[in-house]
This record gives C-alpha cells, structure tokens and sequence, in this order.
C-alpha cells in the first residue's frame, strides 16, 4: 500500500530519512504514551518518519521568493494552460490561458492539487511524464488542542507520522 511505497521511494532516493512501519501496539506505546488511547481501526500497520518536522510553509515559500526576486528573478502571475517541450520533449516553459508563452532553461511547478491535470493535457502522448501513483492530490483539515505544559511536552518529541486507511489519509504533527 501507500506506507509501503514511500518507504521503497525513500530508499530508491537513498534521502537517509528515519522512515520505518510499526504496529498500533508499538505506537500505542512510544512517545510517553500519548497514542495510548488512540483507535487505528483497520490498520495494521503505521508508518512512521523521525526525520521530518513542521514548517510553515507560507513563510519558508515567501522567503524563497524574496531570494529569487533579490536574485533578479521575475516574477509573472498568471493562469497556466499547458507547458511547452521541445523536439527533443524536455519542457522548455508554459503556455498562459491569454496566449501568451514564458520560456526558461528550467520550469518548476507548483501547481498542487491541478499538478496531474496539466501534465495529462500537456503531454498526453507520454506516459514517462504521467503522474500515475506517484503523487495523491489531497485537502489538509487541521484542528488544534489545548493541553496542559506536561502534555504538551510529550507532544513536542513525537515525530510526525502519516498514516492511510482507504480512501482516508492523516498526519500528526506535533506542536
């Protein structure tokens, strides 16, 4: 299943990251006992990565951007209709719904959850481009706790873990 390909992925990478399966009984007990009480219904097995934490993300992208356009970047905003290859089929820039085309010697997308869309409409003819499995478009639903100094710090050493049962697929991140 899905645990079990990111860890192959990771080793496939050679990432180094502490990437490992465990049984709801082994997570049930690691990190204080927090999870003591948790209900993993239907999955027998929980992946875990001690390699990974939290970062805001708007603000790590915002000081991305401030670098590249310090850098001399420019910057355009605009809606993307396909990305343009060359003969030799390595993308080569984007094509905007207006028309207008943007060539650069690398194209980086983030497109998120349209990602697989524009690649299928872009190239549908190459199926060593297609996204297949390798990625899940997904929504993020988050909530907060409020727990008290001593149980916030059993949360602040557990590592983040994903976990996936059907069609549904979670993280928990610590504080």
């Amino acid at each position: 299943g899905f645990p079990r390909r990111v860890i192959e992925n990771h080793k496939h990478l050679k990432t180094g990251e502490k990437v490992r399966m465990a049984t709801p009984e082994e997570v049930r007990k690691l990190y204080g006992g927090i999870f003591e009480d948790a209900k993993f219904d239907y999955m027998p097995e929980i992946l875990i990565n001690e390699s990974v934490g939290w970062v805001e993300a708007s603000k790590a992208l915002k000081e991305v951007i401030d670098a590249a356009l310090s850098a001399g970047v420019k910057s355009v905003e605009t809606d993307i209709a396909s990305l343009e290859f060359d003969g030799e089929g390595s993308c080569v820039g984007v094509r905007s719904t207006s028309g207008q085309t943007f060539s650069a010697a690398n194209v980086i997308l983030a497109t998120g959850a349209r990602t697989a869309k524009l690649i299928a409409d872009s190239a549908p003819n190459r199926a060593d481009l297609q996204v297949g499995e390798r990625f899940t478009a997904a929504a993020i639903f988050t909530g907060t706790v409020k727990v008290d100094a001593e149980r916030a710090k059993l949360f602040r050493t557990a590592p983040i873990f994903l976990y996936a049962c059907g069609r549904a697929q979670g993280t928990y991140r610590p504080p």
